[in-house]
Formats: structure tokens, C-alpha cells, sequence
């Protein structure tokens, strides 16, 4: 019998039977009970807490409703989206966030009058039609591989991960999960010309996207077997889309790696500062659990996922930005895939992972609600 691992593209899942309950139950229910906690959460926080918020706290519209999901990076965003990049060397500047996000919020924002309220509300609309249609293609996939029985569980334990709250914020998160799942559920079906359009626009929602393509490249020939065909050139749509914004940037600004001078100006977090700090705990048990996570993808998925997600993580940890590592791990989705198989398999870990991942969940939307720093 031929291996699961090796096979040719996978045969797609005949769900039209089973739609809406199955969107409804494995998708739709997960997204909306997690985000209504949340929203309560930072209600609570910016109603009964305000004494508690950072003493410098500004919010960039008169409305608490936008600006609690708006903090830190959503102001970036927001400069993009009114008036494009500019780029100061030597000075934090906006020239570092990826185009693919502001341009929807800009696009959207027109829709709805234009002013910064708009143009915010416009973000989290996206970063919550996204988180959906992530969270529908996460499911999809643990189904095309075979684990219906954690395709829910996969849905729920990305949903109540700590910092899954930045996936409703005004961040890309989701926008990225969105584009990195569908490039590979589309990619494990044949569909490559799908699966590489999708990754150029991941690789202009985060340029570490374009680490989407070796995955990809792997399991191309994992279903060709070695044999190269007309349609590996479709492969070449991340690198492309990353030149296309290098390019874009050496027009602009006379340097075609401007966004990465620029993100340097944000201080680093070696593990020699965080190991002495009050949060070490949380950051660097994260990055431990990640790390196990993608190691196991070798024992329960199929290389590529494995290649993605270590590619990924070791860009991540290599950044020295372990004070924001909380966050970039959400978007890492075969190790919640491989977490959702632990679960099902070890009740232990289920309610461990339950236990701590909804109380934490809750305290950070609160602190960063409250314009506290949380990743």
C-alpha cells in the first residue's frame, strides 16, 4: 500500500452533504464563541480598568469599540493605509510593515467614509473575515489528512491560544494564516496555480512568507516523484512576490532592503534579556513548546508541513525578537495541528493545554485592550 506521506495530490473531502452543519459546528462556533469572550473581555477591561492602562494612552479614534484592537502595530497600519510608506534611516518608520494588509484596510476604509475610524474598522473586518476563512481551511486540511477526529480540536486550540486575540486585532495574522493554509490545501489537491497565487500574497502580508514556497517545493516533488513538469513554474510566485516588494522599495527609496533597515530600529530581545525579565516564563515556554510541536510534525504530517513550519520558526527565533515570539508563532498552523493530535490522543494533554492556554487568553486581551504590551 502506498504511503500517506508520499502520495500524489490528495483526494479533496466531499463535505457538500455535510454543509452548513459541518461549518457551522467545526468552524462558525469555535470563531464566534472565542471572539464574543474575548470582546467581553476587553469591554470589561476598558470600562472597569481604565485607571490600569499604560499612563501614555492614546487611542487614535474617539471610539473604545475600534481603538482596543487597534494598539501598538494597528497604528502603523493605519499611517500605510492614509498616506503610504516613507522611510527615515536611522528612525522607526512604517517602510518595515508588508503592503497586503494596509492596501485592503485603505481599499475597505473607502468603503465606509474614508476617516481613520473607517479605515480601522476596515482592519478588523479583514482580520476577522480571515481568521474564518484560516480557520476553515486549518479544519479542511486535518480532514484531508486524514484526522477528522481533531478537526475541531485543531479549530478551538488555535482559537483559545493566548494571543490568539492578535487574529481580531489590527495585525495580519490572520490574513497571513488565511493565505498559508489555503496555499497548502490547495497545493495537497494539485490545484498549484491556486497554491501559488496564494503564497505570493502571503509573501506581501509578512516577507517570511515567501518560506511558504519551500514547503510547497517539497511537496510538489513528493507528488511528482522527482519528475519536473511545466507547472513547477508556479513555485516561483513567492521569491517573485518578494522581489516584486524589494523592487518596490529601491524605487521608493533608493535601498531595495529598506523594510529590513527599517525593522531594525525596533530594539532586539536577545534570550540573554529575556531569561532576566518577569515574563521569561511565558516567552520562552513558547518557544519550547513550538519547538517540540514542530518536531513532532516529522512523526504525525507529511515533510512539507514539517519544512514550513521549522523554516518559519527558526527565522523567528533567529530574529532575536523573543519579546514578541507569543505572537509569531500563531500563524505557525501545523504545530496546532500536531497539538490537535496530541489532544485527541492524551486527555492529559487536553486539559492542560485547556487549562492554561483560556485563563492566559483572557489576561493578555485585557492588557493589551489596556495599551499594555503583551507581544
Amino acid at each position: 500500500m502506498e504511503s500517506t506521506l508520499y502520495r500524489t495530490a490528495a483526494q479533496p473531502v466531499d463535505l457538500s452533504r455535510q454543509f452548513p452543519r459541518h461549518f457551522f459546528k467545526n468552524v462558525l462556533l469555535p470563531f464566534a464563541c472565542t471572539r464574543l469572550f474575548l470582546l467581553l473581555a476587553a469591554c470589561f477591561a476598558v470600562s472597569r480598568l481604565a485607571s490600569s492602562a499604560d499612563p501614555g494612552w492614546t487611542g487614535p479614534t474617539s471610539s473604545a469599540a475600534i481603538n482596543m484592537w487597534s494598539h501598538f502595530d494597528g497604528s502603523w497600519y493605519l499611517s500605510i493605509a492614509k498616506t503610504g510608506y516613507h522611510f527615515s534611516p536611522g528612525a522607526q518608520s512604517n517602510a518595515a510593515f508588508a503592503p497586503l494588509y494596509p492596501m485592503l484596510m485603505r481599499i475597505g476604509g473607502q468603503l465606509f467614509g474614508g476617516s481613520d475610524a473607517a479605515i480601522l474598522t476596515a482592519g478588523i473586518l479583514i482580520s476577522n473575515l480571515a481568521l474564518l476563512a484560516a480557520v476553515a481551511y486549518l479544519v479542511s486540511l486535518m480532514q484531508l489528512e486524514g484526522h477528522d477526529d481533531a478537526a475541531a480540536r485543531a479549530a478551538w486550540y488555535l482559537l483559545i491560544f493566548p494571543t490568539s486575540f492578535f487574529f481580531s486585532a489590527v495585525y495580519p495574522m490572520s490574513l497571513f494564516l488565511a493565505l498559508a493554509t489555503g496555499a497548502f490545501y490547495h497545493a495537497r489537491r494539485g490545484q498549484w496555480n491556486i497554491a501559488a497565487t496564494l503564497t505570493a500574497l502571503a509573501t506581501l502580508s509578512r516577507p517570511d512568507g515567501v518560506l511558504l514556497s519551500a514547503g510547497l517545493a517539497l511537496e510538489y516533488f513528493l507528488q511528482h516523484r522527482l519528475a519536473i513538469r511545466r507547472d513547477i513554474l508556479w513555485l516561483a510566485s513567492g521569491p517573485a512576490a518578494l522581489l516584486g516588494w524589494i523592487a518596490f522599495q529601491w524605487h521608493q527609496f533608493g535601498d531595495p532592503l529598506a523594510f529590513v533597515a527599517a525593522q531594525r530600529q525596533w530594539d532586539p530581545s536577545p534570550i540573554q534579556t529575556v531569561i532576566h525579565s518577569s515574563r521569561a516564563g511565558l516567552q520562552l515556554g513558547c518557544a519550547a513548546l513550538f519547538l517540540i510541536l514542530v518536531i513532532l510534525c516529522l512523526r504525525f504530517l507529511r515533510p512539507s508541513y514539517t519544512l514550513f513550519a521549522a523554516s518559519m520558526l527558526g527565522v523567528m527565533l533567529a530574529a532575536a525578537r523573543f519579546w514578541s515570539i507569543t505572537r509569531f508563532v500563531i500563524v505557525l498552523f501545523p504545530a496546532f495541528m500536531v497539538l490537535a493530535i496530541l489532544g485527541r490522543r492524551w486527555r492529559f494533554a487536553h486539559i492542560a493545554y485547556v487549562a492554561l492556554a483560556a485563563p492566559l487568553s483572557t489576561l493578555l486581551m485585557i492588557r493589551f485592550a489596556l495599551d499594555l504590551w503583551v507581544a
